[in-house]
């Protein structure tokens, strides 16, 4: 009976539930406020993987094409940091956040080039989506934001001021790196 009641007790309060499964997923990029998911580990690609791919469909490749498939004329059509990012001599990563204007999330820790309105607006509206709207009902978690551009990092910004879109209540949470 004991054992009942412990479990009653823990399924009431779903918060705990909650905080766990959003700290222990999601690898997404977050695409003007869409999110995509992006863990290699449980889906078809990892981050590097959605990246090569948008290169390869923005000049009408097969999206599947193996690297060093590329016909010469192909190559031609490349850009070269795209040539840069597939040939493995250029982080994608750092392309899909720098070029692209991606934000990159994994876990609770979200990367971005710059912290601009529009792209805190598509933070809030990507983590949402990757979340299902679940994260609504979520008051206990929190993230992390690191801006490559200023080096700046906010730590442990909870939910509920995030989903305001507004930079100056980020500023408390503001530390340098």
């Amino acid at each position: 009976m004991m054992m009942l009641m412990s479990f009653l007790s823990l399924w009431g309060n779903m918060n705990w539930y909650k905080k766990y499964i959003f700290s222990q997923s999601g690898e997404y990029w977050l695409i003007d406020g869409q999110a995509t998911f992006a863990d290699g580990t449980i889906g078809d690609l990892n981050h590097s993987g959605i990246v090569i791919e948008h290169i390869f469909s923005i000049h009408d490749m097969d999206e599947m094409t193996d690297i060093s498939n590329i016909t010469p004329e192909q190559r031609n059509e490349l850009t070269q940091e795209e040539k840069d990012v597939i040939d493995d001599k250029m982080d994608p990563r750092e392309y899909g956040m720098k070029k692209l204007g991606w934000q990159r999330v994994s876990k609770n820790n979200i990367q971005t080039e710059n912290l601009t309105q529009e792209d805190l607006s598509n933070i809030v509206n990507g983590l949402f989506e990757a979340y299902d709207g679940e994260i609504e009902d979520n008051t206990n978690i929190s993230f992390n934001i690191e801006v490559n551009s200023n080096n700046a990092f906010y730590r442990d910004i909870p939910w509920d001021i995030l989903q305001k879109e507004s930079l100056e209540e980020l500023l408390p949470y503001r530390t340098k790196f």
